[in-house]
């Protein structure tokens, strides 16, 4: 085997390794996730993983009056995250958190750089503490992190870091069907990890759990939540042949759909048909009418 070879074998196996890290870190969070689950039981839960559980309040609307504060220091609204025909990403995290929070972000990250479309350009996201003793400057931080990370410019005005009081975080998570809870034992917060897909006016479309994540199942869960208005002539198409299978967790082929859209084009093609030799007989009868009595035929 000649050096060159070699050399190339290696670098295959390095990118390999590098484009699995996601994947790797979220076998991690797994196990290390199911061992802290292991004691659960059910008649008689721990007080340290009671209530750290995921609710999907799919339709729910929401708060978007609620005042929060963005990484600049500024309070805001909720609703001014969002914008007009966008569809948004809310992640729910703690800026000091020692792994979860981190692994789940970077899988988002990673990806969304397999999307075409850009953060701020067909889409936001809303990254909120539920730490309320953490402060701009750590949102600011993490804000800085993550959108080099991304690596697309856009990413500064389209993805907001946010901060709250205790009152309003509590009222945003409540209704997001997020919950969390402080470990003492371990001095961090219990939660777990999912991405809440909303539509441009605040509504939740979809939850995507989990911390590693395909771009596909995000693209088409941000597609649904625009209801087609986002993306190019090919999602549209995408949009009105495929659905979400939740025990697949991805967007499959829809025959009821499928059918239908071919249903649609075949009476589009007849009506086409029909009306152009209506014009073009329409137009044969003029073109009688008009010629002088007498004339050939």
């Amino acid at each position: 085997m000649t050096e060159a070879t070699n050399n190339l074998g290696i670098r295959e196996a390095a990118t390999g390794l590098w484009r699995s890290r996601w994947a790797v870190g979220a076998v991690v969070v797994w196990l290390a996730t199911g061992a802290f689950a292991q004691d659960f039981d059910p008649e008689n839960p721990r007080d340290d993983i009671k209530g750290v559980e995921i609710q999907q309040n799919l339709n729910a609307r929401l708060p978007l009056d609620l005042l929060l504060v963005d990484s600049t220091g500024e309070t805001v609204r909720l609703g001014d995250c969002f914008t007009k025909g966008k569809p948004a990403i809310l992640t729910l995290n703690y800026y000091k958190c020692p792994m979860i929070c981190d692994i789940q972000l970077k899988g988002m990250v990673a990806a969304l750089q397999e999307i075409d479309w850009a953060i701020g350009d067909e889409f936001n996201i809303i990254t909120v503490s539920f730490d309320p003793t953490e402060g701009p400057e750590l949102a600011a931080a993490n804000k800085d992190s993550y959108c080099k990370l991304y690596g697309r410019t856009t990413a500064r005005s389209g993805w907001r870091f946010m901060t709250g009081s205790p009152a309003n975080i509590r009222k945003l998570t409540e209704i997001a069907g997020f919950g969390y809870r402080w470990n003492e034992s371990r001095a961090e917060w219990a939660h777990q990890t999912a991405l809440i897909i909303c539509t441009p006016d605040g509504h939740i479309a979809r939850y995507i759990p989990g911390v590693a994540y395909e771009p596909d199942v995000i693209r088409g869960a941000l597609l649904e939540a625009s209801n087609g208005k986002i993306g190019s002539i090919s999602d549209a198409i995408f949009f009105l042949c495929y659905h979400y299978d939740p025990d697949a967790n991805s967007y499959v082929l829809s025959a009821m759909k499928v059918m239908r859209l071919g249903g649609t084009l075949v009476a589009i093609v007849l009506f086409g048909g029909i009306a152009w030799m209506f014009i073009r007989e329409k137009a044969r009868r003029r073109a009688e009418a008009a010629r002088p009595v007498g004339a050939e035929s």
